[in-house]
């Protein structure tokens, strides 16, 4: 926010976390004199950014925009906003000072300039917020349209803060920064003073987070669908081989992953607490062997790693990342993705999901419920948020996907949703006002209680078990019908990620470090005598089955937040041997 003199108004624009259809605040102005917000009619402005100073400079009566982070990256962009005549305009000095995160910003007394104070995004190793770069200082002259390196560069090791203001009785600019500990700073800019040499960057530079990422998926290799062909048709039986994909994609902690049946893709979003938190979706094309990723990733500022789920959304009206456990699924019937993710408002928000302000409101979730999103992965395209869930997101919140659509158990109860894939809504039903909890007395695991489609008997599953023993449940989609346990015999450990394979009548899970199968014809749990990948499991691993190449797709990080492993694995029951059962091991119910 900066206030204009000349008109007597205040300038808002940029940051995030509002609850409107940008995500942030496009321009907006305040009438001081008469107590009025009003949005000015526009042909240009900057695009959404934060942490993005601007300043109102005197002498040529503009206001300066420099840099900032639009969520995906950082900026290094120039913008001038003249009073006079209320318009923006682009600027592009070259070179201009490189991509900042978040630069501090003040006019210099008497110059006719603007002094900028950052770290150069290109180079610093930043953690979250914080970075050990120097913060290169900038001056900027709207007059001659210049960029200017100047000396007085400030080395802040682990410092996430900076802000800067002019004070015209002393003639400088003081700076103060926030970390280990407050330190205040004073620069005096001398015109006339030594040239500083500093590369800069051209105009329009950007600073990904995670650039790794996105160059390595961008730049892989075309892809040999023919090749992969036959490397799929020979995958080997019953052994986890590594597809190997090119490029690099960031696990995302405590996560599923879903397979999109129509187009053989598995769609894979989640991550934050201390891990990676940018809320892209993924996208796995098992037939070309290629990831790629639906958009940047946008990530919350000073808020990444948070052990909270960020308020409201992102640019653009996504959801922020979040742990994604089972609240996902793909629905074959609008062929598109529920996603259930963890409500972040409270009651009292102003919401307004479009350009017009006469349809906010404000949120009660007594009222409007929680909300669900709707991703269409043909189009590669999140919906807005659709409210009216009935339910909230308890960790053990699990989704399956049938001809029927999703299917939901939350806190004992079943629903169904029924999927607009056209506009995004979708409307709930109260299906089983009571499943019944399983006769064994143990202490199930509170997360990992997945359910699955039977298609071969049109029926809904529901695992739940512990280290030792894992109890099965059954409800066949007739409306009107019942909850009833299954009767299995062996041992196993509950899992959170689990398929059903219809070809073989055969339930997989993923436990820790370990497989295990149910064959539904004989009620037997076993588990295979299969070497499993080096990597994260339990609530960090994947696994879908995609039945266009009858193959399951093991997601299998290399470690917490690290590179994601991309493994294939072909069951064939009949030749599959099984380990042994251990002797006095407890048997399923």
């Amino acid at each position: 926010m900066c206030y204009d003199p000349i008109n007597d108004e205040m300038l808002l624009f940029g940051g995030g976390l509002a609850t409107n259809a940008e995500g942030g605040a496009p321009t907006w102005l305040y009438d001081c004199r008469n107590n009025t917000w009003y949005r000015p009619e526009l042909k240009l402005q900057p695009p959404l950014r934060c942490v993005a100073p601007i300043v109102y400079e005197p002498k040529n009566q503009v206001m300066v925009l420099f840099g900032g982070y639009d969520q995906a990256a950082a900026l290094n962009d120039t913008w001038v906003y003249h009073c006079r005549t209320r318009r923006w305009e682009r600027r592009t000095p070259d070179p201009s000072p490189p991509p900042m995160f978040a630069p501090a910003a003040a006019a210099v007394p008497g110059a006719g300039k603007i002094l900028v104070c950052g770290a150069n995004a290109l180079t610093a190793d930043r953690f979250h917020s914080a970075t050990r770069a120097d913060r290169e200082t900038w001056v900027y002259d709207p007059a001659k349209d210049t960029w200017t390196p100047a000396g007085g560069n400030l080395r802040l090791l682990g410092y996430e803060w900076l802000t800067a203001a002019g004070a015209p009785r002393h003639g400088v600019v003081f700076l103060v920064a926030f970390g280990p500990e407050r330190r205040t700073y004073a620069f005096r800019y001398d015109a006339s003073g030594p040239a500083e040499k500093r590369p800069g960057a051209a105009p329009g530079s950007v600073a990904w987070k995670y650039p790794r990422q996105k160059q390595s998926l961008e730049s892989a290799p075309k892809a040999d669908p023919a090749g992969h062909a036959k490397f799929l048709a020979a995958l080997p039986p019953n052994r986890f081989v590594d597809a190997a994909p090119p490029g690099t994609l960031v696990s995302k902690t405590w996560s599923t992953a879903v397979i999109d049946t129509d187009r053989s893709e598995v769609i894979y979003t989640g991550g934050g607490h201390s891990g990676y938190s940018g809320n892209d979706v993924a996208h796995y094309d098992v037939a070309a062997n290629r990831w790629s990723l639906d958009a940047p990733p946008r990530f919350p500022p000073y808020l990444e790693a948070t052990n909270a789920t960020v308020f409201g959304w992102s640019y653009g009206l996504r959801p922020w990342s979040q742990h994604t456990y089972l609240w996902y699924s793909y629905d074959p019937v609008s062929r598109t993705v529920l996603y259930l993710a963890r409500p972040t408002l409270f009651k009292g928000a102003e919401i307004c999901l479009s350009e017009d302000p006469r349809e906010r409101f404000v949120y009660d979730p007594a009222k409007h419920g929680h909300w669900s999103w709707v991703y269409d992965p043909g189009k590669r395209k999140m919906h807005k948020p659709s409210f009216g869930r009935p339910f909230d997101n308890p960790w053990h919140l699990s989704l399956a996907a049938t001809p029927k659509g999703v299917y939901a158990v939350c806190h004992d109860r079943c629903y169904h949703a029924r999927v607009d894939g056209q506009t995004g809504q979708v409307r709930w039903s109260l299906v089983d006002a009571q499943v019944p909890r399983p006769g064994a007395k143990i202490k199930y695991h509170y997360e990992f209680q997945p359910i699955l489609y039977d298609s071969k008997r049109n029926r809904l599953l529901r695992l739940m078990g512990d280290s030792r023993t894992v109890v099965v449940q059954a409800r066949p989609l007739a409306e009107g019908a019942r909850w009833e346990q299954v009767s299995v015999t062996g041992s196993a450990e509950i899992g959170r990620e689990a398929v059903y394979i219809e070809k073989h009548d055969t339930v997989l899970w993923l436990g820790y470090d370990r497989l295990f199968a149910l064959d539904l014809a004989t009620g037997n749990m076993a588990e295979p005598d299969v070497p499993l990948p080096k990597g994260s499991y339990g609530h960090e691993c994947a696994l879908v089955y995609d039945p266009r190449h009858d193959a399951c797709v093991a997601l299998v990080p290399s470690g917490f937040s690290a590179p994601m492993q991309t493994f294939l694995f072909r069951f064939d029951p009949k030749t599959v041997r099984y380990k042994p059962q251990p002797p006095g091991e407890a048997t399923g119910r």
